[in-house]
């Protein structure tokens, strides 16, 4: 059905960068592409939808490398 709104969502490629950008509200994850294109997310988990498996694994390396330099409150804590 063309009219239909239940379209499959657009797969990420070409991943070239992410970051996370702090708000007020919170934080937010940019995406960026090689054609220029930004998508925004509250949640890494979103993000997992969109991107194929290369972009999965290249995005992969950029969060590990952005942790790296990160702290993060509570991590390392055994309950």
């Amino acid at each position: 059905d063309e009219d239909s709104n239940d379209k499959a969502p657009r797969l990420w490629s070409a991943l070239v960068g992410w970051e996370v950008i702090t708000t007020p509200l919170g934080d937010i994850n940019a995406l960026y592409r090689i054609d220029r294109s930004t998508a925004y997310f509250t949640t890494l988990r979103e993000i997992l939808y969109m991107v194929d498996r290369q972009d999965l694994v290249k995005l992969y390396g950029l969060v590990v490398k952005y942790y790296e330099n990160h702290h993060v409150a509570g991590a390392g804590l055994i309950l």
